[in-house]
C-alpha cells in the first residue's frame, strides 16, 4: 500500500455505522482514530480446529476429583464449579486451568501432580480429536475454510488490503499455533507475528505483554490498538491499554453465527466494545470499525 492510501486508511472515520442482530455493541461513539494494528486471539477466534475444548477439561477434572474424599457433590452438582473456573482462564496458558484442578485436588485431601502433568494430558486428550481435522485438511476431505470461524479469511483479507498489521496471540503453545495457522493456510497475514506461550516456560507468556510491545514499537495511541477474542482475558489486557475490544461469541459446533450464550456476560463484563457472532457482515464490521 502507498504511503497516502496508508494515510487515508488511519484518518479519523467520517461515519459509524451500528452492527446489524444479532451482534451486541456497547461503545456509543466512533474510535477517534481508525485501528493502525490488530491483535487476534486464534482458538475460537479464527480456528476452530480446537473447538470443544472445554468438553474435554471438564471430563478430565471431574476424573481426578470425584473420587476424592472431600468431594462430596456430584458430577451433575460439581461440573458448573468447573466450567465457572476454566472459563475465567480462557486465553491463558492452559497451565492456568490446570493450577485450578491441582488446588482442587489438594483441597478435597488428594496428592495432586503437577499442573505440567495434567496439562500434558489435556494436550494429549485434545490433540486427539483436533488432530482428526486436521488429518481432513491434509487429506483434501476437508478444507481449511471450514474449520475457521465464518468471515474470517476475508477479515485477514481486508485488514491486509488496509495495510494494517496483524498479531496472533494465543494461550495455546506457540509452536502448536504454528503449525496450524499454516495449515489453515492464514499464517502468511501475520508475516511471523505469531505468539503464545512454550513448553519449557508457559508461566512466562502473557497476551498484555505482546499488546504491550506493539503499543510502545508502533507508538499507537489508546484506540489505534484493537483485537478480537473470545475470552476475557484479551478484551482486559486491550482495555487497561485503552485499546479497542471486539469479542467474538462464535457458534464453535455449528458455525451458525448466533451468539454463544456463555461467552457473552464474560466477553461483556471484561469491557468488550462490541460482540459478535462470526465476522461474515464483513462490510456492517468494518465500517463499524471505521472504514
Amino acid at each position: 500500500m502507498n504511503p497516502a492510501l496508508a494515510a487515508r486508511h488511519s484518518e479519523a472515520p467520517p461515519r459509524h455505522r451500528q452492527l446489524p442482530a444479532p451482534a451486541i455493541h456497547i461503545r456509543p461513539a466512533p474510535p477517534e482514530r481508525r485501528p493502525r494494528c490488530i491483535v487476534f486471539d486464534f482458538d475460537g477466534t479464527l480456528s476452530l480446529l480446537r473447538a470443544g475444548w472445554a468438553d474435554i477439561m471438564i471430563p478430565q477434572m471431574l476424573d481426578e476429583l470425584l473420587p476424592l474424599p472431600g468431594t462430596t457433590e456430584t458430577a451433575d452438582e460439581l461440573e458448573p464449579t468447573i466450567r465457572e473456573a476454566i472459563l475465567n482462564h480462557n486465553g491463558r496458558p492452559t497451565v492456568y486451568q490446570m493450577m485450578f484442578l491441582a488446588d482442587q485436588v489438594r483441597q478435597r485431601g488428594g496428592v495432586p501432580q503437577s499442573a505440567e502433568a495434567y496439562t500434558a494430558e489435556f494436550v494429549r486428550r485434545l490433540t486427539l480429536q483436533s488432530e482428526t481435522r486436521c488429518e481432513a485438511i491434509r487429506s483434501g476431505a476437508g478444507r481449511p475454510d471450514d474449520y475457521l470461524v465464518p468471515g474470517a479469511r476475508q477479515l485477514l483479507e481486508a485488514f491486509r488490503d488496509r495495510g494494517v498489521p496483524m498479531t496472533l496471540a494465543s494461550g495455546t503453545e506457540e509452536i502448536a499455533v504454528r503449525r496450524e495457522s499454516a495449515l489453515l493456510q492464514i499464517d502468511e497475514f501475520f508475516e511471523g507475528r505469531i505468539h503464545g506461550p512454550s513448553d519449557e516456560n508457559p508461566h512466562a507468556f502473557s497476551k498484555l505483554a505482546v499488546m504491550e510491545r506493539l503499543k510502545a514499537e508502533h507508538g499507537l495511541r489508546g484506540e489505534e490498538l484493537a483485537g478480537i477474542g473470545d475470552g476475557a482475558v484479551e478484551i482486559e489486557s486491550l482495555k487497561s491499554l485503552g485499546g479497542l475490544a471486539v469479542g467474538i461469541a462464535s457458534d464453535e459446533r455449528h458455525r451458525s453465527g448466533a451468539l454463544e450464550g456463555w461467552k457473552v456476560p464474560r466477553l461483556l463484563s471484561a469491557g468488550a466494545d462490541a460482540v459478535v457472532g462470526d465476522y461474515r457482515d464483513l462490510e456492517s464490521l468494518l465500517a463499524w470499525l471505521g472504514w
